[in-house]
């Protein structure tokens, strides 16, 4: 699916927040790669947002993510991020993000 270096930007993570960030940079003109781990979530969004200004690339493995963005590649990866404060407690999630440039 992947489309090789034509993406501006890659964004790992389609919750919600990878979701409307994608959306937000393609909506602005960027062509935004996008994968995740449960392929069918990647594909049902890009299908549902094929009309964006900048465009989505649909990316079914890390290597077809990394081959679609431009160097120098900037990557945004969006995981949730497990906190215990204590081994009997329950656990909260709170969204973390980080972004990588190679």
């Amino acid at each position: 699916m992947g489309e090789k270096t034509s993406a501006d930007v890659g964004v790992i993570g389609l919750a919600v927040m990878g979701q409307n960030l994608a959306l937000n940079m393609a909506d602005h003109g960027f062509k935004v790669a996008v994968f995740n781990r449960t392929t069918q979530v990647m594909r049902t969004f890009v299908a549902q947002h094929s009309d964006t200004p900048g465009g989505l690339v649909g990316c079914e493995g890390l290597s077809d993510l990394i081959d679609a963005v431009k160097t120098p590649r900037k990557i945004i990866l969006l995981v949730r991020q497990v906190r215990r404060s204590m081994p009997s407690s329950s656990s909260s999630s709170t969204p973390a993000s980080t972004t990588t440039t190679w």
